[in-house]
């Protein structure tokens, strides 16, 4: 078992024993059930590049990138996960919606600090739904914002 530091001095114990490698983040969103509700196993691995707190303030949830792609994390445990985090990722892969995917009832396994390098991509492609939670850079105007009670926009 791994020990996770989590708020406070509370502790996640996480099995390593459940499962063999790891698959790009791009392979579990393409398995992922196309019905709403289902679900399937799923073990990833990547970086943090929303950290908890950021989408609820329960602690509970955060997107993971890897060199394919993004998604989003719900774990039952109160994590402390900042920006550049490697971690490993057990869990199940449901669909939200036609776009958005999660993975739920997720243990996580603090593996390193790491580097994420945000990905050079167009305002097109910004706005295209395709990168989603994936740490990004685009290069523009910014004409205004709206603050929204979950989501800015620009």
């Amino acid at each position: 078992k791994f020990i996770v530091p989590v708020l406070a001095a509370t502790l996640c114990a996480v099995s390593s024993s459940a499962a063999t490698s790891p698959i790009p983040i791009a392979q579990a969103r393409a398995n992922a059930p196309r019905e709403l509700g289902s679900s399937i196993p799923v073990l990833i691995e990547g970086v943090v590049t929303v950290p908890t707190g950021v989408i609820e303030s329960d602690l509970t949830d955060f997107f993971l990138q890897d060199a394919t792609a993004a998604i989003e994390v719900r774990t039952p445990a109160r994590l402390t996960l900042r920006v550049g985090d490697r971690v490993r990722v057990a869990g199940k892969v449901r669909r939200l919606d036609q776009m958005d995917l999660e993975v739920f009832d997720a243990q996580v396994e603090f593996l390193r600090k790491d580097r994420v390098v945000p990905k050079r991509i167009s305002i097109h492609a910004a706005f295209s739904g395709h990168h989603p939670g994936g740490l990004i850079a685009v290069r523009g105007r910014v004409d205004s914002v709206t603050r929204e009670a979950t989501r800015d926009s620009l």
